[in-house]
């Protein structure tokens, strides 16, 4: 088994097709999904660490909140407050 976690980020895209004529009211989309993978504009920005079985989320199109999960660490944190203490801290953009 292969425990290596990665901190790379992915958004993932789901479009709602329908075949010409179609009436949405009435028929099921086909649905289109699609992966793109993100690239910081700052480089040298803080990134989360990798981690898997964790969950995400996009809030107000503009942050991104990453709760729970496991590191690649033996060592987890207890407590949220030990996992902030451990953690960089990532200042507001301007």
């Amino acid at each position: 088994m292969n425990d290596q976690v990665f901190n790379d980020l992915y958004r993932l895209t789901v479009e709602e097709k329908f075949e010409d004529g179609a009436d949405p009211s009435k028929d099921l989309p086909d649905y289109i999904a699609s992966w793109e993978k993100i690239i910081p504009r700052n480089e040298s920005a803080p990134k989360p660490c990798p981690r898997a079985s964790h969950s995400c989320v996009a809030y107000k199109n503009r942050y991104l909140v990453i709760i729970g999960g496991e590191t690649n660490s033996i060592v987890q944190p207890n407590s949220e407050s030990e996992a902030v203490s451990k953690t960089e801290s990532i200042k507001k953009p301007k």
